[in-house]
């Protein structure tokens, strides 16, 4: 079984911004033997800023991607709220 999930990280506010982490989490499991085999990897990919003039969104390697490209992938900052 495989599973693919956006999640987002703890938030951290410095200096009036709010920075919201969004990484990406891959879990497999596999039968190995009498037990099973599990394989899972979290991998950073973006990172949202707020601040009260405006919300922007960057790929790790700095590119500025909209908002509406991040959410596509991770509909999760929707759901909790940050982006309203």
């Amino acid at each position: 079984m495989e599973e693919k999930k956006v999640v987002l990280d703890e938030p951290v506010s410095i200096a009036g911004l709010l920075l919201i982490p969004v990484s990406q989490v891959w879990l497999r499991k596999s039968p190995a033997g009498v037990g099973q085999s599990i394989l899972a990897i979290k991998q950073p990919i973006a990172v949202v800023v707020v601040s009260p003039q405006a919300k922007r969104a960057f790929r790790v390697t700095g590119e500025e991607i909209t908002l509406d490209e991040l959410l596509q992938e991770a509909p999760v900052l929707r759901d909790e709220g940050y982006l309203k």
